[in-house]
């Protein structure tokens, strides 16, 4: 276990950009930068991704020397996670969410077509214990986490379970799962903190040496992209798959010299043992939450907010998903 006065930085990065070259050149520069510094992160990986990284042998094995996570099988193709899962009944999302995270998905036409997802990511990593899961948009929903653990997933570091005057730096346990909190993002609003000034990134590490525990979170198309790369997936599947345009060679250059200062900087804060820094997650201390704890709006309104904010999407079913799921702790839903 770890020290209890120590705060603990799980490292986390969500890579799932199979359309754009230079995202597989950010990753590479990411994973170099990790080994110069020592730092172990986890990867969470699309199933899409593995198709990509067939020809890409070199990367496999750097990302080889970090912890593989399950990022779903196809990220931001439609129907999405909460739009196939938002079904009057909660065994037919279930089953959908099986049929589709264990399938290779056309990137087109948002159909199944073979065997893929996390079989093909624990193919490619078939050294690796694939049991971690973070959702796209951090956008999780009952059914589908549901699906997962019966697929081996044992760790879930989407939006995170909240409780009535609880911690928001716990990892909770419910149902079998463990939940880890919402994570801060260190590719996008810290890198523009730091172009404007250093405050931001030292008020971030000062709050990680108090919270139990923190998860960071990045992606490699920030450093190199001028908006998402799954911006095209926004209003629905487009006809044929086309590149987001890329930074200009100077805000790349400093994009990875500010990301940079960031590992740099946690790893001081590691060597001066004022953190501690892993992906051993079963080591992890955890705290049981039952259901009359939790605080379902909360919940339900944390882990929705990405999609609704970013494609206008109004659920119909999936908050009494989250109330059966959550609330009925012993009963069958």
């Amino acid at each position: 276990m770890f020290l209890s006065w120590m705060g603990l930085v799980i490292l986390t990065f969500d890579i799932e950009d199979f359309i754009n070259p230079v995202s597989a050149k950010a990753l590479e520069k990411i994973l170099i930068l990790l080994k110069r510094y020592s730092l172990r992160a986890i990867f969470f990986v699309t199933g899409y991704l593995t198709e990509k990284l067939q020809s890409l042998p070199s990367l496999v094995e750097r990302l080889e020397e970090h912890e593989i996570g399950y990022h779903s099988s196809s990220h931001s193709v439609r129907p999405t996670i909460p739009e196939y899962t938002d079904t009057n009944s909660y065994y037919t999302a279930v089953k959908t969410s099986l049929d589709r995270e264990t399938s290779y998905i056309n990137p087109l036409t948002g159909e199944i077509e073979g065997s893929g997802g996390i079989y093909a990511v624990r193919e490619m990593f078939s050294n690796k214990e694939v049991t971690a899961f973070r959702s796209p948009g951090f956008c999780w929903t009952p059914p589908h986490i549901e699906a997962l653990k019966e697929l081996g997933i044992k760790y879930d570091f989407s939006s995170g379970i909240y409780g009535i005057r609880a911690s928001t730096d716990e990892v909770y346990e419910f149902k079998g799962l463990k939940f880890f909190p919402y994570p801060i993002h260190i590719t996008g609003q810290i890198i523009l903190s730091l172009d404007r000034c250093s405050y931001y990134l030292t008020k971030l590490l000062l709050k990680t040496m108090k919270r139990k525990i923190t998860c960071l979170y990045g992606h490699e198309w920030e450093l190199v992209l001028k908006k998402p790369w799954d911006s095209i997936y926004k209003l629905s599947n487009p006809r044929k798959l086309y590149r987001t345009d890329m930074l200009e060679a100077s805000k790349t250059i400093k994009n990875l010299f500010y990301f940079e200062i960031v590992l740099r900087s946690i790893k001081r804060l590691v060597d001066l043992n004022l953190i501690d820094i892993t992906t051993e997650l079963e080591k992890i201390d955890f705290k049981k939450i039952n259901s009359k704890n939790i605080d379902v709006l909360k919940t339900y309104s944390k882990a929705m907010e990405w999609r609704i904010n970013t494609l206008n999407y109004k659920p119909k079913n999936l908050s009494k998903h989250f109330y059966k799921y959550l609330k009925l702790e012993n009963k069958n839903i």
